[in-house]
């Protein structure tokens, strides 16, 4: 047995580490893009398992923090989120609509950067509309046409009934 103790293996171990780090370093990115999707299927599943007990024990720990280390917390994961925000609307796509920003930026190559519904150009980031029964996505619009398209749904107004209202001949009321 080379090591007559755990300390000295430890040390040898540590030592090993240090002057061989870039190798090492190297071999993990490697091996990680070579297993890749095995990798993120195991964490995943690993997660889903534990979903709860991590959760429990990340707010046990958030609320053991001082209120410096709170604010401090704060801060970085602004500075992160300011920094990336091509991770942040992925994050926020994948999460309502499971949908990656790949997916969203061809979908708005698609409708040549337009409203499907007034077909005007996109002037802010288009909102996806989707059915929110069953989750499918239908497109990307404007937000005065998804607010609208929102609005009825909400009101259970048909298309046909509001065409007939808008054509119908109204109650004019003139002003004495």
């Amino acid at each position: 047995m080379p090591y007559a103790n755990l300390e000295n293996k430890k040390s040898y171990n540590q030592r090993y580490r240090e002057s061989h780090k870039e190798e090492l370093v190297l071999y993990s990115k490697q091996y990680y893009q070579t297993h890749k999707s095995t990798s993120l299927l195991k964490d995943k599943e690993r997660y889903e398992g534990k979903k709860d007990e991590i959760t429990a024990k990340r707010r046990a720990d958030y609320i053991k923090l001082s209120e410096d280390e709170k604010e401090a917390l704060f801060k970085t994961q602004k500075q992160y989120r300011q920094a990336h925000p091509e991770r942040q609307r992925d994050y926020r796509l994948q999460a309502r609509y499971g949908i990656s920003l790949d997916d969203y930026n061809r979908l708005r190559s698609v409708q040549n950067n337009r409203c499907l519904l007034c077909s005007r150009v996109f002037e802010k980031s288009p909102d996806v509309d989707h059915d929110h029964k069953t989750g499918r996505i239908r497109g990307l619009l404007c937000r005065k046409c998804n607010t609208l398209i929102g609005l009825l749904e909400n009101q259970n107004v048909s298309l046909s009934r509001l065409h007939r209202f808008l054509k119908s001949p109204h109650l004019v009321i003139q002003n004495p």
